[in-house]
């Protein structure tokens, strides 16, 4: 074992320097097996250390975290869910947020295991159901949906026929050949079309 410490002189008791090393080494001799030379007990163990239950061997997920191993030597699989597709964006909650550079880094949960366990939810965007992994609690699917509605408010029918005039004579003003007009009276209001007049 070792420890180290950093030592500084501050102005109170005197300046005085903290006594004893700022560096210190110990031997130290372990009770305990590592749990790889030890196994997982009833537990099965992956090639990379990690013991997972029995029940989720052949189960067809990988839940060994590293290598998969769960899955290798297996000559029938018993299915757990009718489906494998991850909600979008899920390996994103599990990922480390690096506060110095202020990014997202490796992830530091598993968000690729099921457990054993088949929870889905449903997109009624895409129409499809995707599985939820052990380690995400809830996923919501939002959709925004735009609101392109406008409404005008005119003071009489004549300041409506003026502001509709001129909105069709500039929607037609990019076309050279036709022209639409707009011809309010009291009884009645016509339109009239002139085509091939520039």
């Amino acid at each position: 074992q070792t420890r180290r410490r950093a030592v500084e002189v501050y102005a109170q008791y005197g300046g005085l320097e903290c006594t004893g090393n700022s560096y210190e080494t110990q031997p130290c001799v372990p009770t305990r097996g590592c749990p790889i030379e030890d196994g997982c007990g009833d537990r099965f163990r992956c090639f990379s250390g990690q013991c997972i239950s029995r029940s989720l061997v052949c189960n067809g997920d990988h839940d060994c975290e590293e290598d998969s191993s769960d899955e290798d030597h297996c000559d029938e699989r018993q299915k757990v869910c009718d489906t494998d597709k991850y909600p979008p964006n899920t390996e994103m909650t599990g990922l480390g947020y690096d506060v110095t550079s202020q990014k997202l880094k490796i992830g530091v949960i598993h968000t690729r295991g099921f457990g054993g366990k088949c929870r889905k939810v449903f997109s009624g965007d895409g129409r499809e159901f995707y599985r939820l992994s052990d380690n995400v609690l809830s996923y919501t699917f939002k959709v925004e949906a735009k609101n392109d509605f406008s409404y005008d408010f005119y003071n009489s029918s004549w300041s409506y026929v003026k502001e509709t005039e001129e909105h069709v004579k500039s929607n037609y003003a990019g076309n050279k050949d036709e022209t639409r007009t707009f011809t309010f009276n009291k009884e009645k209001i016509t339109s009239s079309w002139l085509s091939g007049i520039t």
